[in-house]
């Protein structure tokens, strides 16, 4: 998306879910509860895509954008990451088992190396190199697969980017998440009950992107967007909510702050900030598991102890120390990289076919 119709309120939206789900995993990890709700950010995460991918392609697939070469924008833009996050984790995980002499068969490791590298759940994965989850060498990339899916379901049919379609679907899937009663698909037990939480979602953002289209301005907007960060701030951090309330949140206060958020212009270092939040959340989000593991294993050979203050604090700092190098010296080169030859490529074809 070009300057005009970047949002940085939404990217501010995005840095912050990404810095909470961090604070409820490191508590979790670590049985201090931290940010009790945060795993909420995930389906934030979703109505965020929707909107914005519904912004930033929907007109594009419609006309000039072949449906491959969407898919490949995407995975150019997520798989760099999830390659060196499954890495990350696997190295330690053969560290791990060497010191600890644990009993891991080498075709075990190598298939959860592989099936993470390219973004597939391991729902067999022994428990000894994580099997308690759908990703077991990195917990959190389940929301990745499902957004890769639920990615190519709708750029691949022209049905369902019709609005009354997606908003249909959504409402569908809200009620499924109601029958089901939880929010799950991370792990191989609820891994089904994810793609009902995708669909909510991010077929929710594709409804509040074209709701965003057809409303008129207002100043009321601004003060709405803040009152949702508040409700949302308070939900995160809250003490663990009731289930019947997190889908309400889902269903309720994430579309309205993301439609109020479209519509908020930021300014100055509060609109740098939130710029640079929502550049650095994807890779915070990917990499804090591997990262914690590295750190939490150091810090257990040397203090041998659970220490939420000390540790806890030291993991947030090099969570996002690490994420910000990995950004530039990693991530960001690679995907200009692999683009430029992209551009490269097609123009070459695009000529071969003129001649």
């Amino acid at each position: 998306m070009d300057d005009e119709r970047h949002q940085a309120a939404l990217d501010g939206v995005r840095g912050f879910a990404a810095f909470s789900v961090v604070l409820f995993h490191i508590g979790h990890w670590l049985d201090a509860p931290l940010a009790s709700n945060s795993f909420l950010a995930v389906d934030l995460f979703f109505l965020l895509s929707g909107y914005v991918l519904t912004l930033a392609y929907d007109g594009r697939l419609a006309f000039d954008l072949p449906v491959g070469h969407f898919i490949v924008l995407r995975l150019v833009r997520l798989m760099p990451l999830v390659i060196l996050g499954t890495m990350m984790s696997a190295v330690y995980v053969i560290l791990r088992i060497h010191v600890k002499h644990d009993d891991l068969s080498i075709s075990d490791l190598a298939t959860a190396v592989v099936l993470g590298a390219v973004d597939l759940p391991y729902l067999t994965a022994p428990l000894v190199i994580g099997g308690n989850q759908a990703f077991p060498l990195n917990g959190p990339q389940f929301s990745l697969f499902l957004e890769v899916v639920i990615n190519i379901v709708w750029a691949s049919s022209a049905f369902l980017r019709n609005k009354w379609v997606a908003c249909f679907i959504a409402i569908v899937c809200f009620g499924a998440l109601a029958t089901i009663g939880h929010l799950g698909g991370d792990t191989p037990e609820t891994f089904i009950s994810g793609f009902p939480r995708v669909g909510a979602s991010f077929l929710g953002g594709i409804a509040i992107f074209h709701l965003d289209r057809a409303l008129a301005p207002s100043r009321w907007w601004s003060t709405t967007f803040w009152i949702c960060c508040v409700v949302t701030l308070a939900t995160f951090y809250a003490p663990k909510l009731p289930t019947a309330y997190q889908i309400t949140w889902i269903a309720t206060v994430s579309p309205l702050l993301v439609l109020s958020g479209a519509r908020t212009i930021l300014r100055g270092r509060i609109r740098s900030a939130a710029l640079f939040g929502g550049r650095l959340s994807y890779p915070i989000y990917i990499l804090h598991y591997p990262v914690f593991v590295w750190i939490n294993g150091v810090y257990q050979i040397i203090i041998k102890r659970r220490d939420i203050a000390i540790e806890g604090a030291a993991l947030m700092l090099i969570i996002t120390l690490v994420s910000f190098v990995v950004l530039k010296i990693y991530d960001e080169p690679v995907r200009n990289r692999i683009n430029k030859w992209l551009k490269q490529s097609t123009a070459s074809r695009i000529f071969r076919t003129a001649d």
